[in-house]
């Protein structure tokens, strides 16, 4: 999660467009990481995008997903490349493909404002629902300027068997690959600490390796729990600067944990043109 943030931020300040959404353990709504991404960008974009190709078209089809995104000018039926597919037969099905291409529609849309990065967190626990539609957007053919960042632990007890049951398969499409990250060891928390006070790794001040060693200990590699316990130590005032002009020192050794800590989600912005 702290990653995906900082690359959504560094996306937003190089101009693209960034989006949020995550699954959450002790409810997951369907398409609920979808809809959180989705709606602040369809609210800011809806007049910008009804101008374009696409037109108001999809709005309803999208409504059937998010209800939000219902057509205020009431019904105006499927465009009119569905409605001249006569071989396909009506029903759930159909009706769930064409809302699931009113979302990738969305995406192209937004892409045609800047190139667009899409964060799912937290995909491990995803239901199928959710998971079904990513599948559909990971297949599209008409997203060359979306990235789709989706983040998951693999720990075998924090799963869903849906996306136990999904991941073979998303993990195999085109386009797609998969980074494991490694915990931070004693060395790249060291780098953490330089960087953080302004210093290189090699000349660290010595004064300040008990905390990269506590620092590794407390936080067990963890990158979000290196990054709250240092900016504990500065909250508290443990670390200190020598005249304002030096590297922080330590002015305690001992290390504590920081209540409420939550990690900062990415907001909508604009994206790299790489994307």
């Amino acid at each position: 999660t702290r990653l995906a943030t900082e690359f959504a931020r560094r996306v937003i300040t190089a101009g693209g467009i960034a989006v949020y959404g995550g699954c959450s353990e002790a409810v997951e709504l369907p398409f609920q990481p979808f809809n959180e991404a989705l709606r602040p960008a369809f609210d800011m974009f809806a007049r910008m995008l009804a101008d374009g190709p696409a037109g108001r078209a999809w709005h309803d089809d999208l409504a059937l997903l998010f209800p939000w995104a219902s057509s205020n000018a009431g019904s105006v039926g499927r465009p009119a490349e569905h409605a001249g597919s006569a071989g396909l037969p009506g029903g759930p099905e159909t009706d769930r493909h064409w809302a699931f291409e009113a979302v990738v529609d969305l995406l192209v849309g937004l892409s045609g404002v800047g190139p667009v990065l899409v964060v799912l967190d937290d995909i491990h626990w995803a239901q199928r629902p959710t998971l079904r539609l990513l599948e559909h957007v990971l297949r599209s053919g008409r997203l060359d300027r979306v990235c789709v960042l989706a983040t998951a632990r693999d720990t075998t007890g924090d799963r869903t068997g849906a996306y136990v049951d999904a991941l073979p398969t998303l993990a195999r499409m085109f386009g797609v690959e998969r980074v494991n990250l490694e915990r931070f060891d004693e060395a790249a928390v060291r780098r953490f600490v330089a960087n953080a006070t302004g210093t290189l790794a090699e000349t660290l001040p010595g004064q300040l390796e008990a905390v990269v060693r506590q620092l590794a200990e407390r936080s067990n590699g963890n990158a979000f729990l290196l990054a709250e316990s240092w900016q504990h130590l500065v909250n508290t005032r443990r670390v200190r600067r020598d005249g304002g002009r030096r590297p922080a020192f330590p002015r305690h050794a001992a290390i504590g944990a920081r209540d409420g800590a939550s990690a900062r989600r990415p907001t909508s912005g604009r994206c790299p043109r790489n994307a």
